[in-house]
């Protein structure tokens, strides 16, 4: 079989679902939306350039992209797992080994505390995103993430670039200047 650029974001998901089916896995619809929403954040942060013509509408649970969604609200069509060249299947499969793990909600919770999400999410709304526009917070976000856990600080974006910024934490004040402080 020939290898092949994405056309569609239906390829993406034959990929995720042939993957899910290798493994003896079932992803759900809101999995698989989130799947695609982060294979193409990761695929844009690494190449600067989308991996499929997609756009994407922020919403409680997630991201979804509207085409796809209505496509698995009708059930899926038997879908091959298509070959892409090779920068594309390591990103996929870079996003599979991270996510395809996670249950829908624990998906969903990384999801929601990404800092793209943040922005965009407004109650009672569904915002239509450009991908394009998410890149910076998206990277913001993983790179934040990955740093916390490790080491209880986070990224933030300033005027003059990333920042690391770590908690605050109080000097110390001995006994002695307290008490000096009492009697002044």
């Amino acid at each position: 079989m020939p290898k092949k650029s994405i056309t569609s974001a239906l390829d993406v998901i034959g990929w995720f679902c042939s993957k899910a089916a290798q493994n003896k896995q079932r992803l759900s619809p809101k999995q698989l939306q989130n799947m695609l929403f982060l294979a193409q954040m990761h695929h844009l942060s690494k190449h600067g350039r989308v991996m499929v013509p997609a756009m994407f509408v922020c919403y409680p649970h997630g991201f979804y992209e509207p085409t796809i969604n209505i496509i698995i609200e009708h059930g899926l069509p038997l879908l091959e797992e298509p070959i892409f060249e090779s920068n594309t299947s390591m990103i996929l499969e870079s996003v599979w080994q991270k996510y395809s793990s996670l249950s829908e909600h624990e998906l969903l919770d990384f999801i929601t505390s990404l800092n793209c999400w943040l922005q965009y999410y407004h109650q009672d709304e569904e915002t239509i995103i450009n991908p394009i526009d998410l890149t910076s917070s998206f990277v913001s976000s993983i790179s934040g993430n990955r740093s916390s856990s490790a080491t209880k600080t986070k990224i933030r974006l300033s005027q003059n670039g990333p920042v690391q910024v770590s908690p605050w934490q109080p000097r110390k004040v001995s006994n002695s200047s307290i008490s000096q402080k009492k009697e002044g």
